[in-house]
């Protein structure tokens, strides 16, 4: 088996891959400096699809955690009771996107799109995002949406069959840079502040109901 395997997700592969071999070829040429840069480019794409090594944290029964790495942005209660929150992924955090509690996948949607600048005003309609929905056992549904920015890579998300029942920690995607918005029930209590950073499968979010 290869050793990198298990450093590096297997989704970061077909572009490392590329890389890697224009710096031998570029080396074999004797054309030091572009083999020097495609190596240090390789070296960027190895950390950003890095697989990042993760503790077992145990949590009380209803508890919600970060589906991504990241920094929360946001954090609001709507007139409706709907909670939101936003985590923004940078392309020095961890790419992966894990369940963020044991539940049923209800709805899985990918739809491939542009990658323009948060700030352009056509962001929210253009640009490449996939949805997942999460039931739990209880009934509590908790929509993610994962949107990507400018700098990203396309984005990977596993889950292609509804219905799929997924443990807390599972991962399911990979999205090397953009936002995140999760919508909860009204019901859920919040542990998390604009500002924080949270880590998939370690930081706690708040807990359902």
């Amino acid at each position: 088996m290869n050793p990198l395997s298990e450093l590096v997700l297997s989704e970061g592969w077909p572009r490392l891959g590329i890389w890697l071999a224009g710096a031998i070829v570029l080396a074999l040429l004797d054309c030091e400096l572009p083999a020097f840069i495609s190596l240090v480019v390789a070296g960027i794409l190895t950390w950003m699809y890095r697989k990042p090594v993760r503790s077992t944290v145990h949590f009380e029964p209803g508890a919600l955690t970060s589906p991504c790495d990241g920094r929360v942005s946001r954090v609001q209660t709507k007139d409706s009771g709907e909670n939101i929150i936003e985590i923004e992924t940078g392309c020095l955090d961890a790419s992966v996107l894990c369940s963020p509690f044991e539940a049923e996948v209800s709805e899985v949607k990918v739809v491939r799109g542009a990658r323009l600048r948060r700030k352009s005003p056509l962001w929210t309609l253009l640009n490449e995002h996939g949805s997942v929905q999460f039931q739990s056992s209880e009934g509590h549904a908790v929509h993610v949406t994962h949107k990507l920015s400018r700098e990203s890579a396309p984005l990977c998300v596993d889950l292609v069959q509804n219905r799929a029942h997924v443990l807390r920690g599972t991962q399911y995607g990979v999205m090397t840079s953009g936002t995140t918005h999760i919508s909860l029930p009204a019901s859920v209590r919040i542990a998390v502040n604009p500002g924080e950073k949270v880590r998939a499968v370690e930081t706690l979010l708040g807990y359902l109901g």
